[in-house]
Order: structure tokens, then sequence, then C-alpha cells
């Protein structure tokens, strides 16, 4: 028989899945453990049994699920805001928020309990956006310590459209033939205090006015409007509304000012579809005999008038002519009718007259977009003995061979639809506005050329709403829209709910597209790193410029990273990288650049414990950053599971958590130097199922007289006294005690309240539970096979400990031997905490496996460094 030594001196693997069991060659093997459980792996290597749980207070309905979610507005302003069966409360620092009465304060909210865990929410100062496809975007804002409101998400425009808008000639040139021949047209916006706000653009008005002549100027006004800090005016050029200037007053005077056509007018889409405007329009028959022209030429018939020559027929010019310059495309020609007489001068020399007489104008193409159209003929003719130039002036009139598309509806109104026409058939309407609040709308095809046109139109229902929510490069971002799950909608740059556009487009306006992918995905998340990342339900994306430099409607490209999807499990961001939950499968990944992958890799962090998530659900998500950072995750087993996660050190270790009922939800925020885990509890208390909220504790144990390792605990603290009341929410539950760094025997709570042996100052009561770990099957580098294959009877074990007390070890949980650590105490006062080297001698077991188990059962603190065994072999 030979003795061995046997060395781990970390635990930093945390729990390792028996799927590794074989793997004793692997580096975190060699650093893992069996069984970690309520332990927290710390990133340098040893385990510490986790705090308790102390009770905070009973949830609002006990009967529905409850999720949490933190509040961070700055430092020592956090608060958990408690989401029920629609209401809303808040706790803060291990206390409920009440009222001057002592009740507690609560709002309403809009969301059922069944849909708390698929809201997906962003924070951004001291306002909560909330997003879930069966519900309008929300906002929970904080306006005061107990002033918390619930409110709809607003989209564009607060600002009022300008009223009694109205364009005049205010000068006029002296001497202008051309004053009557050109038609003006204006419209006006109003613009908020520091102009990151515009309104929508006024109705067109229009003055007839030759700005080209000198002397001559339009003034512009419109009515004073409510909000309004400036008003802003556009003219028309070319079809196109562009910008000539911003006024204080409502008013401007346009003394042939060039507009800028690069700022034109804003337009506004109903993103959400959320007041039931003209969704879509499907044309069931597309007719026959139509043209696609709008405001096109009509031909000009019975007209009489006659050009005279003798040395031939004369020859007339003509020319077409639109007095606004808005028509374009127009082609026309002459109808004309010849004959010649003879005649016989006074002087009795014979002659031929010659005559060319206009009967009529004929189009040849309609063109587009005509205003006051005009055909000049004009020749030489002869009046009198003498040739002159004679010039005729018609005007034309327009119409639409393109059908104007009417809807008709008892309760809506405000949708603007034009058809378009291809092959003389109409083949789709564009929907130029949607309206609002239409129920069943019916669309009739009226005028143009042809006929027969039918069609259907498709309102926007009760919303289409977003489910994912977040924040890129000052844009506000709404993703995965109930009826188009891969829609991406960007609010404008500085804007939280301006999705207004202008043409042509320019940087700062609203971004809206559609993923392309493999897969119909719909987004889960919106994440914002060094570049922006979009989690889908089976593909990962990031979001680029396609110039490299900022994202804007001209410049977006999605590139698929991962074909791994998301859970709709709030993701976590660490560092440079995201953690998120996979869809499928029940793992965490993260997902995080390569640089010499050229983008972000998706990995698997559950490897190494997949027993912990195999064929179950993570169900909520937290990150805790201080004094480690942590993450928690809700399995659906009812455990919690956390994990040590510093990738830049290569630290990645599990540890599972249980308590006496079932976690249900997960939170943290920072409270003082801690980030403090709040946990949602199923219990069962005196035969009924109660929701407790909870809160984790502090990791630092000064004394052991504040050691709090119970969990739904709570603490008397005053005079000295044996009977400690008010534990009625533990009523029934046999609870650990710990009175002045002393343990008690346990007791069942009756009445809610618990009675001591002898006085105490300082009382910790709750419910026990047990840390336990259990090393791998040992690892002997000595040993062929590294061990296997081996019987092992460990002898002696000597643990590195810091600041514990209450070591029990053994070769297995039913075989423990506690370290007896009393040494030269006072009678009446607990042990000290000790921070050394502790030897103890085991029960001889033979094994196969060779591991060691720990168990802290007591309400004390216990920290294991690392460990040297004596194997016998």
């Amino acid at each position: 028989m030979a003795v061995d030594k046997v060395i781990q001196l970390s635990f930093a693997g945390g729990e390792i899945s028996p799927d590794m069991y074989g793997r004793r060659d692997d580096v975190k093997y060699q650093a893992g453990l069996l069984k970690c459980q309520n332990f927290i792996c710390l990133p340098q290597g040893p385990i510490r049994n986790r705090p308790g749980f102390e009770f905070v207070n009973k949830v609002g309905n006990d009967s529905r699920p409850v999720r949490l979610i933190p509040f961070t507005y700055s430092a020592g302003q956090t608060m958990i805001i408690e989401l029920g069966h629609k209401y809303a409360r808040f706790h803060s620092y291990g206390a409920t928020l009440v009222n001057d009465d002592g009740t507690e304060y609560q709002v309403t909210t809009p969301w059922d309990s069944a849909d708390l865990f698929s809201l997906d929410y962003v924070q951004s100062g001291d306002i909560v956006t909330v997003t879930h496809e069966n519900y309008p975007p929300t906002e929970i804002r904080r306006y005061g310590a107990r002033d918390w409101r619930i409110v709809t998400v607003e989209t564009n425009t607060k600002l009022p459209k300008p009223t009694g808008v109205a364009a005049v000639r205010a000068t006029a040139a002296a001497e202008d033939s051309n004053a009557d021949k050109y038609t003006q047209k204006y419209r006006v916006s109003c613009l908020n205090a520091d102009k990151t706000e515009e309104s929508e653009a006024s109705e067109a008005v229009s003055v007839v006015a030759n700005l080209y002549a000198y002397g001559t100027t339009v003034k512009i006004t419109c009515d004073e409007m409510k909000g309004a800090a400036f008003y802003r005016f556009y003219k028309n050029k070319g079809g196109l509304y562009g910008y000539i200037g911003d006024s204080e007053t409502p008013e401007i005077i346009d003394d042939n000012i060039t507009p800028k056509t690069e700022i034109t007018i804003r337009r506004f889409d109903d993103v959400f579809s959320t007041s039931r405007g003209i969704k879509s329009v499907t044309v069931t028959n597309g007719g026959s005999g139509y043209t696609n022209c709008v405001n096109g030429l009509l031909p000009v018939e019975n007209i009489s008038t006659t050009w005279i020559s003798r040395s031939g027929y004369p020859s007339l010019s003509v020319t077409l002519s639109d007095s606004a310059n808005t028509g374009y495309g127009g082609k026309v020609e002459l109808v004309l009718e010849r004959h010649s007489s003879p005649g016989t001068s006074s002087s009795g020399n014979s002659y031929t007259n010659y005559y060319t007489t206009l009967k009529g104008i004929r189009i040849v193409s309609e063109g587009n977009n005509y205003t006051s159209p005009k055909v000049v003929v004009s020749g030489q003719t002869l009046s009198a003995f003498f040739v002159s130039t004679k010039t005729e002036t018609y005007s034309l009139s327009t119409y639409s061979g393109v059908p104007t598309v009417e809807v008709s509806d008892s309760t809506g109104s405000g949708a603007q639809l034009r058809a378009v026409v291809e092959n003389g058939k109409v083949v789709s309407v564009q929907i130029r506005a949607a309206g609002s609040e239409y129920t069943a709308p019916k669309l009739t095809f009226r005028g143009g050329t042809g006929s027969g046109a039918t069609g259907t139109a498709t309102t926007g229902g009760a919303g289409d709403y977003p489910r994912a929510v977040g924040y890129f490069e000052q844009r506000r971002i709404f993703a995965g829209l109930h009826s188009d799950p891969q829609r991406v909608l960007m609010t404008r740059t500085g804007s939280e709910s301006d999705f207004s556009y202008s043409l042509p487009y320019r940087d700062d306006d609203r971004v809206s597209f559609q993923m392309a992918s493999r897969e119909f995905s719909a987004v889960q998340h919106v994440v914002s790193l060094t570049s922006l990342i979009l989690l889908t339900s089976s593909m990962a994306f990031r979001i680029s410029p396609q110039d490299g430099s900022v994202i804007s409607p001209s410049s977006i490209a999605a590139k698929p990273q991962s074909n791994t999807g998301s859970s709709r499990v709030m993701p976590q961001v660490v560092g440079n990288a995201v953690v998120y939950c996979a869809a499928r499968g029940g793992h965490v990944r993260d997902f995080a650049y390569e640089y010499s992958a050229g983008g972000f890799v998706s990995s698997d962090l559950c490897l190494r414990a997949s027993h912990l998530f195999d064929f179950k659900k993570v169900l909520d998500s937290a990150l805790a950053l201080a004094p480690i950072p942590l993450l928690w995750y809700i399995s659906s087993d009812g455990s919690l599971l956390g994990l040590t996660y510093i990738p830049e050190q290569e630290v990645l270790a599990w540890h599972q958590h249980i308590t006496d009922g079932v976690f249900e939800s997960v939170a943290a925020v920072e409270e003082g130097e801690e980030d403090h885990l709040y946990v949602v509890v199923r219990r069962e208390i005196n035969g009924q199922t109660k929701r407790y909220i909870e809160r984790m504790t502090s990791m630092n144990v000064e004394n052991i007289q504040d050691a709090f390792f119970v969990d739904s605990g709570g603490v008397y603290s005053g005079e000295p006294t044996t009977h400690v009341t008010g534990l009625n929410w533990l009523e029934g539950k046999t609870v650990s005690i710990l009175a002045d760094g002393a343990v008690m025997p346990q007791q069942v709570v009756t009445n809610g309240v618990v009675d001591l042996d002898s006085p105490a100052s300082k009382v910790i009561v709750g419910l026990p539970f047990e840390a336990d770990a259990k090393t791998l099957p040992l690892t002997m580098q000595n040993k062929s096979a590294l061990g296997g294959g081996i019987k092992k009877n460990i002898i002696q074990v000597f643990l590195q400990v810091y600041r514990s007390s209450g070591v029990f070890v053994g070769p297995d949980f039913d075989n423990l031997t506690e370290y007896k650590q009393r040494t030269t105490e006072m009678p009446g006062k607990p042990p000290e905490l000790k921070t050394e080297e502790i030897e103890l001698r085991l029960a001889p077991t033979w094994q196969t496996e060779g591991s060691v188990c720990i168990r802290q059962a007591d309400p004390l603190p216990l920290t294991v460094q690392g460990l040297v065994l004596n194997v016998s072999t």
C-alpha cells in the first residue's frame, strides 16, 4: 500500500458534467468539482458558500407569476421593479416603496402575467422602455421617488400642423407682362425651441406671382401655433417642396428665394399601425384601358383660326408651356386644314391666296403633373396687304389617366391611395397616407381612361407592435413587428420617437429595413456593443454602415454572424461580449468579436456543465458585476444557476443554488459597494403557496455576528432578548438561528415567534440550506491512466480556509467529520473564524473515485481555497 499526495489548488472550473469525467487531461476538469451546490466559485479559485436571502416582502399577487427587472438611474439610485399581473411595485435596499400612510406604492400596468417573461426592455436615463408584440411600446417613467408613470410611447411629432396658411403677392414689379403667368406653391411646418422636432407640413397654398421680375415678392403667413418656437417655410420646385427659411414669427417674405431641395418637408408614417389605418391593398381586377399619367394633357378641338399667304401655305410653329413649371413629358401636334383660291388685283394682275387653318390640337404624349398648360401657335399671315406675325394662345385642360382610388368607411378617414398602371391595367396601389380608425374600408376606382379596376384594403388592426427594443448611435430602435418579425425601425438621430423622413433621405432620418436571411427569423433582442447586434430566433446579425461611418437610411447592412438563435430571455452584456440563452437546447452562449475570425463568434458556455441545462429551459437572467462578475439564471427545474465569468482571464465556472422552494425570477442592481441579487421564490408556507421577494445579503462578513446564511431570513437587532417575534412569513417552517454569532438549535416558527435559550442582541432567523461541494474523481499524475482503475482511500485532508467556521468533510455526504474549531474562546462566545490550513482525518473508506465531500450546514461562512489529500492506493 502506497500513500500519495493529491493537490487541488483551484475550484475555478466550477461544477463539471458527468459527460466530462473521462477527460482528466482537461485543464478545467483539474480545477472542477463534481458538485458545487450553494457554493460560489470565486475567480481566484476558492469556493465560498453563498450568502443567504433576506425576506423583503410578499409579492402583490401570490396566485400569479411575478417578474423582477432592474432600474438604475445613477450610483445610489437604483430600484427593483416588481411586475405582476397588471401592476408594478418598487423595492430598494431590501425595502418596499410605501406611501406616507404606510401602504405600498403601486401603479397600474397593461401587462398580463402570462406575458411578463416575454417582455423586452431597455433603460435610458429615468425611462424604461418595455416592448411586447401584443402591447403598444410602453415607458415606465420615474418623475420622483413616489411618482412613477406608465406611458404609451407616442411616435412622431407632438407639434400641431400649421393652420390658416396663406400666400399673397405682397409687392409687384412696375412693368411685368408675365405677371399672371407663374404660380408659386408653399407649405409651412412648426419647430420646437432647439429645432429637434418638426411638425407635419400644412396643406399647400398657391399664389400667382412672377418672382422672376425684380420688385415682386410674396408674403406667406399662418396662425400662431401652440408649442411652436419657429416656423419653417417650403416652396415647390420640380414637384418637391424645398426649404426657403425659418422664422420666429409665423410669416416670411419670398423675394425669389431659391428652394433647397436637399431639405424637404418631413414625412410621417404610422410605424406601428396603431390607428387602424390602411395597411395594404390587393388589386383583385386590374381593369383595362388605363394610362399611367397624372394631370396629363387633353386635346383641344373645334378651333378655326386661319393664316394667309400668297407665296405658299403658311407654316406654323407650336410651343407647349406650363405656368407652374411642374409638367413634364407632354408632346402635342396641330390639326391643320389647307386650301387655296385664285384672285385678281385692282391692277388686273392675278394671284393665289393660300390658307392654313388650325382645326385642333392633338396630344401625342399626355405627360404628367401639368398645372396650367398652354399651347402657343405662331405664323406669318397676310392682313390688309401687309405681312405680319399672328400668335394664338390656347389653354389645355388636364386629366388623370390613372384612376383615383376612393376609400369609403363609416368610421375611418384620411387615407390617400394612388393606383399604379402598367400596360393599361392597374397592377398595384400605393399608400400615400394610411389614415385612421378604419373598420370595413371599401375601395372605388374612379375616372381615368379605362374601366373595371377593383381591389380590397387591409387595415393595421389594433397595432403592429415590436417585440424588441434598444439604443444605438443616439437612436431608439424597435424591431420584430408582430406582422413583420424581421423589420427594424430606428428613430431619427437624437430622437426617442421621431420616425419622420424626407425626400431625398438625410443621414439623420429614420431608418426602416427588413433583414434578409436564409430562415424567417423574428428579432428577439437589440444589443448595443461596438456594433449593433440583433439576436433573432435562428441567427445573430451584426448591423453596420456600408461606408464604414455611421448607420443612415442610405448606408446600412445586416451581416449574419451566427446561426444559433436566441430565446426571449434577456441577454446580458459583459465587457465587449453579449451572453444570451439559445433558442433551442437550453444552453447559454456568448457572442464576442474575434479579430482572427473577422467578425463575431458565438460559443457555448455550457459544454462542461451540460447536465445543468440539457432538456431544461432558462427562464430569466441577471448580471451582478461587484464584487465579482456573476451571471445568474433561473432554470425550469426551479434552481438558481450562477456563472462566474471573466472571459479575459478564461474564468468560466458554473455553480447551482437551491432553496426550500422554487426560484422564479431574478434581477440585480447596485446597492452600496455591491450588486445585490433579488429573487422571486415560490414557497410552501403553512400549507399555502406563497411568492416572496428576497434579497441576497452581502458577501463581505466582517464579524461572525453578521453572518447571514439563511434564506427568507430576517434580523432582530436591539436590546438582548430571548423572544423574537414578527416572523409570520415563516409560520410553520423549521428555521436556523444565529444569535450573536452562535448557532442555536433549529426551531419551528409558531405564531411568528421563536424563543432563545439565552438573550441575544442580534438574531438572524431563516430557512436553513446546505452548501455542498464534492471533488471530481481524483487525477493522480504519478499513476498510470492518471489514477483511473485504482482503489483509493483518503485518510487525511488538509483544507486551506479563509474566515470560516463549521466545516464538515468526508468521503461522502453520509459520513462527514466535523472540524473541531473551538480553542481558547471564552465560554458563551462563538468560535473565532479560521484563516489557516486545517487538518481532518477521515474514516477509512476504499473507493474507485476518491472524491471528497465538503459541507456547510450551519448559518456560518466557509471559504475553501485549496486542498491537499493523503491518499492510500
